[in-house]
């Protein structure tokens, strides 16, 4: 099912980065990634590059894909001063040592998509802090990573009051699916 998975996200992806007549260049500030201009915003495919660690990007970043890479950690203010991004997608990295740090997302205040799925995080080490800066996601996808018996996904999810599209694994063997704060969402 991943593979089928896989595929369906660079597609999506592949729409969403290539709906302007625009073509990909290289980019000047980092030759591994894919460049595309907006007016004045950048669209960023480093997708299949290879990269280990999270490179700076511009400012004038609106949407940035670094899936199928092998990124292990986010750092702290890895992406502050990225106001424009509206689309982050990590999906197929290596992501899994975010435990240690909460301010992982800070600077994304205007962030609406985030795709984290098909990666090593671990629902429970999520840091309650974690989704604090993104006060505008909208959709968050965390399918294919690492559940434990019990989810205590709320404590984390509470910050994000305009989420609309939750995506995540459950399994039978889940003592409860989603603690009480969940119920703080309203979308």
């Amino acid at each position: 099912m991943r593979p089928v998975f896989l595929l369906f996200m660079y597609a999506i992806n592949s729409i969403i980065l290539t709906s302007n007549t625009t073509h990909f260049f290289l980019c000047r500030y980092n030759s591994l990634c894919r460049c595309k201009t907006a007016g004045r915003f950048l669209h960023i495919d480093c997708s299949f590059r290879e990269i280990s660690r999270i490179p700076h990007f511009p400012r004038n970043t609106r949407t940035l894909n670094l899936s199928s890479n092998y990124i292990t950690s986010i750092e702290k203010n890895t992406f502050d001063g990225l106001k424009h991004l509206t689309m982050l997608d990590l999906t197929s990295n290596k992501v899994g040592q975010m435990k240690t740090e909460p301010l992982a997302f800070n600077g994304l205040e205007n962030l609406r998509i985030l795709f984290l799925a098909n990666n090593s995080l671990s629902y429970n080490d999520l840091p309650k802090e974690l989704f604090s800066p993104l006060k505008s996601l909208v959709q968050l996808n965390l399918k294919f990573n690492t559940l434990p018996g019990n989810i205590a996904i709320g404590r984390i999810m509470t910050p994000l009051l305009n989420l609309e599209s939750l995506q995540i694994d459950i399994s039978n063997q889940s003592g409860y699916l989603f603690d009480r704060q969940i119920s703080s969402l309203t979308n």
